[in-house]
């Protein structure tokens, strides 16, 4: 019998590419849109996110250029908390406390700049800031340990010759010379490439013939020859 003659069986016919495609979103049609829509979801969220931080830098620059008092440093912090503008606002604020006098309220805005920006690269500049007004404030002691906190959390930072410098200085004003002079000296040394190297050898001149004069060794005994 020819194959012109043969007659289809009733056998399935083979699933094609296309009908498997069909049968499989079908089956898959609801997981795959809620999928979907998840994701669009998710894009839409980060295109919103990025824009409203785009308008966040806008607004707080625009912000902090026009502010000039501690008024408006005050409403950048309130109004744009976390940024760039607020961490400098809170610096500005704490200057211009301390130069009205207002110590305390000075030393509190720099303790919530630090609990606000911990990782700031500006955070040795605040405790710098700290240690100061405990120095005006007549807390030697407290400005002491401040001091010597700057240099020893971070000893290669900008802040940490200039709390050396100031700690030298409380020392002589506290009449501890021989102090100050280590000090001054280690400043010298280890910071020997710094601006404030130079004054802190300018102070040790100066200090110099306040000091007592170091001791004389003691003479070799003679030996007499027998």
């Amino acid at each position: 019998m020819s194959n012109a003659n043969h007659i289809p069986s009733d056998e399935p016919l083979l699933e094609t590419d296309s009908f498997a495609a069909e049968l499989f979103w079908e089956r898959h049609r609801g997981s795959i849109l809620a999928g979907v829509a998840v994701l669009l979801l998710a894009v839409a969220g980060t295109v919103f996110w990025l824009i409203t931080a785009h308008n966040l830098k806008l607004g707080a620059e625009a912000f902090f250029a026009n502010a000039r008092n501690p008024e408006a440093w005050r409403e950048v912090i309130a109004k744009y908390p976390g940024t760039p503008q607020a961490a400098d606002a809170y610096f500005l604020l704490a200057e211009s406390l301390r130069e009205q006098g207002n110590v305390e309220e000075s030393t509190l805005t720099l303790e919530k700049f630090l609990q606000v920006f911990p990782g700031h690269p500006l955070t040795g500049g605040a405790r710098l800031g700290l240690a100061e007004n405990y120095d005006l404030a007549g807390k030697p002691n407290e400005a002491l340990n401040a001091f010597r906190e700057v240099q020893s959390r971070d000893p290669g930072s900008y802040a940490a010759p200039f709390a050396a410098l100031l700690e030298g200085r409380l020392a002589l004003r506290e009449g501890k010379l021989d102090e100050a002079r280590k000090i001054f000296s280690n400043l010298v040394s280890t910071y020997s490439r710094s601006p404030l190297a130079g004054a802190a050898g300018a102070q040790l001149d100066a200090i110099a013939p306040l000091l007592p004069p170091a001791p004389a060794s003691p003479a070799a005994p003679v030996q007499t020859i027998q």
